[in-house]
């Protein structure tokens, strides 16, 4: 799974390139386990020598900061076809403070592997569409946040964010 978002709401919605706080996290399986890596695109300050880049003959991407999040939950269930993987990801992680009414660019897609699992085959996305490109690693790391969608965060439905926010009686 591949979330992409951006973390910062007064970005220009209509940026072409990345901006801080676009960020993308994938959750994907590392043999046996399930993994989080966080792709940070612009993170100011990053000295050049220190960013991740993936390169072809063809393309060049690069992000400022590339980290696994230890901080992340999984459960996984595993069938001979098919897996499901649910993730309880802190929003710190992401630099995310959700507050009523936060719109947000963002996409979200899966990415299709072969039986071995080490080959994109096909790549699924909700708003991004231009998704066909499977044989060049930098198109297919880089974000393009003029194709996301957006979110917004709606105050009745906050609390379902936060495990820490009173819950309303209902039996009265």
């Amino acid at each position: 799974m591949d979330l992409q978002i951006a973390a910062d709401p007064g970005a220009n919605p209509d940026r072409k390139a990345p901006a801080p706080g676009d960020q993308r996290l994938l959750l994907t399986l590392m043999g046996e386990k399930p993994a989080a890596v966080l792709y940070q695109a612009v993170v100011p300050g990053t000295p050049p020598d220190k960013a991740w880049q993936v390169v072809s003959p063809v393309h060049s991407a690069s992000f400022d900061r590339v980290v696994k999040l230890d901080s992340v939950r999984f459960a996984v269930d595993e069938s001979d076809d098919r897996y499901t993987l649910e993730a309880a990801v802190p929003l710190a992680a992401l630099g995310l403070k959700i507050t009523p009414g936060l719109r947000l660019k963002l996409d979200w897609g899966i990415l299709v592997s072969g039986p071995d699992g080490t080959e994109v085959l096909r790549r699924e996305y909700w708003a991004n569409k231009a998704t066909q490109i499977t044989a060049d690693a930098p198109s297919e790391a880089e974000l393009h946040p003029e194709l996301w969608g957006h979110v917004r965060f709606h105050s009745e439905r906050l609390a379902a964010l936060d495990p820490t926010a009173k819950k309303k009686d209902k039996s009265v």
